[in-house]
């Protein structure tokens, strides 16, 4: 589901590789799954000398766990992998020329020789700091890291400065977390500025509007019925989704979504309109089913057989998936991320096997494209041809740990039934004494997952025993409040 890279840069990258090509050792600051199914953030330093990557790369992770701590980066972490390319330049800091319109005075003018030549007052803008050098970004990133997604640039200077576009840019100033977040606003979720200063005109854009009609309004799901259009910029409305005046660099004539917002100011969430954007240009590139088996699509198997399909889904921090399987269209189960098929339950030739997994999060009210669902449909041959080992589904009584543990309030444990037959799973403390019963009845043979939330009980140790036939498993939890 990635989305291609521009063809012009593509181009430049082809031209300018011979002239650059220099490989640059690379720190994995935060992975959560493999490169071509996560977001790849790559962070490049500007103005860090050799003796100083230690610094570069306490500032890499100083962004990344205000990212990380920020809605709704917090909550779809697991979709992304961070990496910090070390790439020393020759002097410390960056450059100042001190000719921009709005430069505040009493501060130093300099110039440092520095890898990706950034600088502050571009375009006569004080504050605007850019990296000049985009050959040596993008042969940077074509023999380092080709497959990036996100580029945060960090450069070496304690004044206040940053940009968007394509490289999301900040400097190591104390507000640097904040204003990297912002800018990753713009060259990730292609967010506009909410601030009615810097420029006339005004522009569409997902959090910026010109229309004033509820029906014309892009967010209006977010908008209450009793809210009015344009929105009074009042304490009363300061948490709704409306309409206030005053976005995209115009004063007048342009609206936002909140009356704040972290595309208008630094320290405040985004608001519901971004956090909605944001999800879904997460799902532009990651496929919520991480992993499925059989990975092939077409199986054959025979009449007796009995085969589990399943996936593996990217979870995010706060869980709101639902999972569904259809058996030649036909609802079969849900809600559990494998399904047995019984092959002597159908008749012979083709069947169909698909499913369907949605991320229902709060956070998104209008998925117009669908991002946020991913199905995947087998073909099933069902013959009197003798199946394969591979083919012929085997399993042996098996109780997991549970994960997490130590845990608060709830956890997962996972077990196995080598044959059908009535079930127990209770929760023991350490006296004996029965203070849970998870499950107790009739189960087919197969894969189980159930959660057990431990609110009610107090921190300590507990034991949790499954029984079934001759079958007795026992494993030790601890529960940390």
């Amino acid at each position: 589901m990635k989305n291609y890279k521009n063809i012009s840069l593509i181009l430049l990258l082809i031209i300018s590789a011979d002239a650059f090509a220099q490989v640059f050792p690379i720190h994995e600051v935060f992975i959560s799954g493999e490169r071509s199914k996560r977001i790849n953030i790559v962070f490049l330093g500007d103005g860090y000398t050799s003796s100083e990557m230690d610094k570069y790369n306490e500032n890499v992770q100083g962004v990344v766990e205000e990212l990380f701590n920020a809605e709704p980066y917090s909550s779809y972490k697991n979709y992304f992998n961070v990496y910090a390319v070390e790439v020393p330049s020759e002097e410390s800091g960056s450059t100042h020329p001190g000719d921009a319109t709005d430069e505040p005075g009493g501060l130093d003018i300099f110039s440092s020789k520095t890898y990706f030549n950034s600088t502050f007052d571009y375009g006569k803008i004080h504050r605007l700091l850019v990296p000049q050098n985009y050959i040596a970004i993008n042969s940077v990133l074509s023999s380092n890291f080709s497959d990036w997604d996100i580029v945060f640039m960090i450069v070496n200077h304690f004044y206040y400065g940053g940009s968007g576009g394509s490289y999301a840019t900040t400097s190591a100033h104390e507000s640097s977390f904040e204003v990297a977040i912002h800018e990753l606003g713009h060259s990730f979720a292609h967010l506009a500025d909410e601030y009615d200063y810097g420029n006339n005109g005004g522009f569409e854009s997902p959090n910026t509007t010109a229309a004033t009609l509820f029906e014309n309004i892009k967010w209006n799901k977010w908008i209450l019925d009793s809210t009015p259009l344009p929105t009074p910029e009042t304490q009363d409305y300061e948490n709704v989704v409306g309409i206030f005046e005053g976005a995209a660099y115009s004063p007048t004539g342009w609206y936002r979504p909140k009356l704040n917002c972290k595309m208008n100011s630094l320290y405040v969430p985004f608001c519901e309109v971004c956090s909605e954007q944001t999800v879904l240009s997460i799902y532009n590139y990651v496929n919520i089913i991480d992993n499925l088996s059989p990975a092939e699509q077409v199986q054959n198997i025979s009449s007796q057989s009995i085969k589990e399909f399943s996936i593996e889904l990217i979870d995010p921090q706060i869980k709101n998936l639902s999972v569904q399987w259809f058996l030649d269209n036909s609802l079969v189960s849900e809600n559990v991320n494998n399904y047995l098929f019984d092959a002597s339950t159908v008749s012979e030739g083709i069947h169909k096997l698909k499913v369907v997994a949605n991320d229902n999060t709060i956070f998104v009210r209008n998925d117009l494209n669908n991002l946020l669902s991913s199905e995947f449909e087998w073909t099933i041959n069902v013959g009197n041809t003798t199946s394969t080992d591979d083919n012929i589904l085997k399993y042996e009584y098996s109780l997991k740990q549970n994960y997490p543990n130590p845990f608060n309030p709830s956890t997962n444990i996972n077990y196995t039934l080598a044959q059908s037959g009535n079930v127990t799973l209770k929760v023991y403390d350490v006296f004996g004494r029965e203070v849970a019963t998870l499950f107790e009845g009739f189960k087919s043979i197969g894969n189980y997952n159930i959660e057990f939330n431990a609110a009610h009980l107090a921190s300590g140790v507990y034991f949790y025993v499954l029984s079934s036939g001759n079958f007795r498993g026992v494993k030790k939890l601890i529960l940390l409040k």
